[in-house]
C-alpha cells in the first residue's frame, strides 16, 4: 500500500492533524486516458511521486496533462470518532493550473476549464484550494475497504501539480469552520523590543466555536524564548483579530496553533521573524549607478545617477558627449546624442559628509540595456486593479523609501489600463487612468522610467483591448504618452495562429514566436525614444535559444513565478542553461521578484517566502544577471524588505558591466552553489543550503575554482571574512551565503 498515515487520538504523523489520513505518495503518470480513473486500472507500473510539490522540482520538465493516483483504507471509527460526523473532507491542497477529482470512479469535483479539442478554452486556477466535501454516505465512499482517488491535472506552463498543502482525507469537523490567517500584518514594532503580531479567526460555523489560540516563539537553536495564549469564544460568522505581544527575536520560528475545545483538532502556522544584514546606509555619498548605460544616437536621452547619502546633495560630470546636460540637484542627464560612441565620463556626488567619483562608460549604439532593466512592475501587488492612484503611490513609495537613490528605475503598468479604441483606432485608457500622458510625466519628472503593457493579440492576459493589427499605431501612442518599457504578454495570439493558420503549441515555428515580436520592435525603431521591450513569452518552446531574433532586450524563460519556495527555486535553480543565451542588450527572465507585500489584486500579504528564502531569492537573480523588477506595493516598504532591495553591494553583482551569468560549479548533497565573473576579475559567489534545516558547511576553496582566495567580502554583511585553509559557514535552512573572491 502507498504511504498513507491514519490518525485517531493523538498519535503523530509529519503534516496532519488529528483524526486525518495523509496522501502523501502517489503513483504518476503523464499522458490522458479517462480509464485512469477507474479504480480497478492497474497503476503498479506508474512512476512514484509526492504531492505538495510540483512536478517540475521531481524531475517532470513537462506541460500538458497528467495523472495522480492514490490507494487508501478508510475506516468507519474515523467518522464514528469524529465530532459532528456528517460529511468527509478530502484537500488535494493547490493544483496548477487546473484538475478534475475522482473518488472510486465517480467525479467529486474540479476546478478551472480544461482546453477544449480547437486549442481554445484552458482557464487555470493555480493559486485555488482543492477542498471536496462529501456527505458521509455518498455513493462514492467505501467504508471499511479500498478507495482510490484520481486527479486529473492539466499544466498550461510554469509549475505543475499538486502543490501548496499536504493532500489529506478526514471528516469534516468544528475545527473546519474557524479559517485562521496570519498574513493579514507583518511584525509590527511594540514597546520595550517586542513584536505586535495580529492574526485573524474567522468563524463560517452557524454556532460558535470556542478554543485556545496560541503562539509561540522559539529561537535558532530551538529553544522555546516566549509563549502567549488566548482563551475565544468566536460568534457564529464572525472575524476576530487578535494583536499578541512577543519578544522581539531575530530570525525566530513563530508558531500559532488554535485548539478547537470539544474536540482538541488544530488548525497550525508559522513564520520567521526577520532579519537584516544589510548595514547602515552611510552618510557621505556613494554612487550606485552602473558603470555602463547603452542609449541610441539621435533618440531622447533621459538617465538618472543614483547615490545614496545625506542631503542635500550635488552632482557634476566631466566630459559628458555634446547634447547633454546633467542637473546638478537631482542628478538626471537629459538631451541627445547624436554621434555613435563610447564616452567615458566620471561623475560626481558631493553632500557636506564627502564626495564621491565614479567613472561610466556611456555607449551610444544600436543597443539598449547594457545591464539587466530594474524597477517595479503592477501586476504581483494590483493585478488588474491596478490605477493612476497606486501606481503615484509607488512612485512615491520608491521616492520616500530610498530606494530611488539604489538604481531602481522603472515604473512599469501591467495589464488592467486599457480601455478601447476609438473611432480612428487610437487605444484609450480606462476610467481608472484619467490622464496616463500626465502619470508619465510624474514619473519622469523625478528621472525614473515609465512602462506600458500590452499583448500581440486581440485580447491581454486579462481580457482587455490588445495590439494585433495596430502595433504601430500603438506604438506611437504610446511613445506621446513618454513610455520607456513595453512589457508584450503573448496571451491570445495562440489564437491567432490557430484561427489563421491552424497551428498549436506543438506545431508554431520559430517564426510565428518571433514575428509577433520583431513587429513591435520595428514599430519601436519608428520613434526616438529608447523603449525596452519585454518579450513575455512565458518560455514557451525553449524561447531563450531564439530570444535575440525578437529584437527584444529581455525574454521570459518561465511561467509566471509565485512566492513559496517550490516557485522560486524551481524557477531560479533551473535558469542555468536558459542563462547561456543572455549577455548585454539581451537578458534571459525569470519573472518578477516576490518580496515585501504582494496580493495580485485586492488581498495582500507579505510574501510567503522565509527571510532566509528571500535572501537567497535577491541574491541568485543578482548571480544571473537577472532583470529585478520590484512585485510588491511601495507605498508599504518595511525595513525588512528595504534591506533586500537597497544592498548596493548585492545590487552591483547585478548590474556588473561585464553581463555574465553565474554557472553551477557544484551541486550535491543538497548544496548548490553558483559562480558568477565580475567586471573587476573577481568572482561572485553563491552557497545556497536546499534543505529544510539550517547546516554548517565546510569546502575547500578549490570548489569554488581557486587555491586560497586573497580576499573574502560577504555581499549582505559589507564585512571582510577571513580566509581560513576551508570555507566555513552555518548556512540557514533554503538560505545563501553570497560572497566576492578576489
Amino acid at each position: 500500500m502507498r504511504r498513507v498515515c491514519y490518525l485517531l487520538l493523538f498519535l503523530s504523523c509529519q503534516f496532519v492533524a488529528v483524526g486525518q489520513i495523509v496522501l502523501e505518495d502517489w503513483q504518476f503518470k503523464t499522458g490522458d486516458d479517462s480509464s485512469w480513473a477507474d479504480p480497478s486500472f492497474d497503476d503498479s507500473e506508474w512512476a512514484r511521486i509526492k504531492a505538495n510539490v510540483l512536478y517540475e522540482n521531481q524531475g517532470y520538465d513537462y506541460n500538458g496533462y497528467s495523472w495522480y493516483r492514490i490507494r487508501f483504507e478508510l475506516p468507519s471509527s474515523m467518522r464514528e470518532a469524529s465530532y459532528l460526523q456528517d460529511s468527509l473532507r478530502i484537500f488535494l491542497g493547490r493544483v496548477d493550473d487546473i484538475d478534475e477529482t475522482y473518488l472510486n470512479g465517480i467525479r467529486i469535483g474540479g476546478i478551472g476549464t480544461f482546453p477544449s479539442a480547437d486549442g481554445r478554452g484552458a482557464v487555470g486556477f493555480y493559486d485555488k484550494i482543492r477542498r471536496y466535501v462529501l456527505p458521509w454516505d455518498h455513493q462514492a465512499i467505501n467504508w471499511d475497504g479500498d478507495n482510490v482517488i484520481a486527479v486529473r491535472v492539466y499544466d498550461g506552463g510554469g509549475g505543475g501539480g499538486l502543490w501548496g498543502g499536504m493532500p489529506s482525507v478526514g471528516m469534516v469537523d468544528l475545527i473546519d469552520f474557524i479559517e485562521m490567517n496570519i498574513e493579514i500584518s507583518g511584525f509590527e514594532q511594540g514597546p520595550d523590543n517586542h513584536y505586535i503580531k495580529k492574526i485573524q479567526l474567522t468563524n463560517s460555523n452557524a454556532e460558535p466555536i470556542e478554543g485556545t489560540l496560541t503562539l509561540e516563539v522559539r529561537d535558532r537553536e530551538g529553544a522555546r524564548v516566549d509563549q502567549v495564549a488566548v482563551e475565544l469564544s468566536i460568534p457564529p460568522a464572525e472575524v476576530q483579530i487578535q494583536s499578541l505581544h512577543f519578544r522581539q527575536i531575530d530570525h525566530a520560528k513563530v508558531s500559532y496553533v488554535f485548539e478547537e475545545k470539544h474536540t482538541g483538532k488544530r488548525l497550525s502556522d508559522f513564520q520567521y521573524t526577520p532579519y537584516i544584514l544589510t548595514p547602515p546606509e552611510k552618510l557621505e555619498p556613494t554612487i550606485t549607478t552602473p558603470s555602463v548605460y547603452g542609449a541610441r544616437p539621435g533618440n531622447q536621452f533621459q538617465w538618472r545617477v543614483s547615490a545614496t547619502g545625506a542631503r542635500p546633495m550635488t552632482f557634476g560630470a566631466e566630459d559628458l558627449p555634446n547634447g547633454l546636460v546633467l542637473d546638478q540637484e537631482t542628478g538626471i542627464i537629459r538631451g541627445r546624442v547624436m554621434a555613435v560612441g563610447d564616452y567615458r565620463v566620471a561623475i560626481h556626488a558631493t553632500n557636506s559628509h564627502g564626495r564621491a567619483t565614479k567613472v561610466v562608460t556611456l555607449k551610444i549604439g544600436d543597443k539598449i540595456a547594457l545591464t539587466p532593466p530594474m524597477g517595479w512592475n503592477s501586476w504581483n501587488a494590483w493585478g488588474m486593479l491596478v490605477s493612476d492612484e497606486k501606481v503615484r503611490e509607488s512612485v512615491d513609495g520608491l521616492v520616500s523609501s530610498g530606494l530611488i537613490n539604489h538604481g531602481w528605475t522603472y515604473i512599469n503598468i501591467d495589464d488592467g489600463w486599457q480601455g478601447e479604441r476609438n473611432d480612428d483606432g487610437v487605444i484609450e485608457t480606462n476610467d481608472k487612468f484619467p490622464n496616463i500622458s500626465a502619470l508619465g510625466d510624474y514619473v519622469h519628472d523625478l528621472g525614473l522610467k515609465f512602462g506600458i503593457y500590452s499583448s500581440p493579440g486581440e485580447m491581454s492576459c486579462g481580457g482587455l483591448v490588445g495590439s494585433l493589427g495596430h502595433e504601430l499605431q500603438d506604438v506611437r501612442t504610446w511613445a506621446s504618452w513618454g513610455v520607456d518599457y513595453i512589457k508584450y504578454d503573448w496571451c491570445s495570439y495562440s489564437d491567432y495562429l490557430l484561427e489563421e493558420f491552424g497551428r498549436n503549441q506543438s506545431t508554431w515555428t520559430i517564426t510565428d514566436q518571433v514575428l509577433p515580436f520583431r513587429d513591435i520592435a520595428d514599430a519601436i525603431d519608428s520613434t526616438d525614444r529608447n523603449i525596452i521591450l519585454s518579450v513575455a513569452n512565458w518560455g514557451m518552446n525553449d524561447a531563450w535559444e531564439w530570444g535575440d531574433q525578437t529584437r527584444g532586450q529581455l525574454w521570459r524563460t518561465t511561467g509566471d513565478i509565485e512566492d513559496n519556495w517550490e516557485s522560486v527555486s524551481s524557477i531560479g535553480f533551473s535558469q542555468e542553461e536558459p542563462n547561456r543565451y543572455s549577455s548585454p542588450g539581451g537578458w534571459s527572465d525569470p519573472d518578477m521578484l516576490v518580496v515585501g507585500w504582494l496580493g495580485w489584486g485586492e488581498n495582500q500579504h507579505q510574501s510567503r517566502l522565509t527571510p532566509a528564502e528571500q535572501y537567497a531569492h535577491i541574491s541568485l537573480w543578482a548571480l544571473l544577471s537577472a532583470p529585478m523588477m520590484i512585485g510588491c506595493d511601495l507605498s508599504k516598504i518595511d525595513p525588512f524588505t528595504y534591506n533586500l532591495l537597497a544592498n548596493h553591494r548585492v545590487n552591483a553583482i547585478n548590474q556588473d558591466a561585464l553581463g555574465a551569468s553565474a554557472r553551477v560549479i557544484y551541486h550535491e548533497d543538497d548544496v548548490m552553489i553558483w559562480s558568477k565573473f565580475l567586471e573587476t576579475g573577481e568572482r561572485a559567489i553563491g552557497v545556497f543550503n536546499l534543505r529544510n534545516e539550517d547546516r554548517d558547511l565546510t569546502f575547500p576553496w578549490s570548489v569554488f575554482g581557486v587555491e586560497k582566495p586573497q580576499h573574502v567580502f560577504d555581499a549582505w554583511r559589507h564585512v571582510d571574512i577571513d580566509q581560513d585553509e576551508d570555507f566555513r559557514s552555518r548556512i540557514v535552512a533554503h538560505g545563501v551565503e553570497l560572497l566576492v573572491l578576489r
